[in-house]
């Protein structure tokens, strides 16, 4: 799974390690 953030400066960073233990507490 890759994630694409944009930061406050409009650069593309990609995240490709997202941890849905920490983001969706839920599942």
């Amino acid at each position: 799974l890759k994630a694409v953030v944009v930061d406050d400066d409009l650069n593309v960073l990609e995240s490709a390690h997202v941890q849905f233990d920490n983001d969706l507490p839920e599942f």
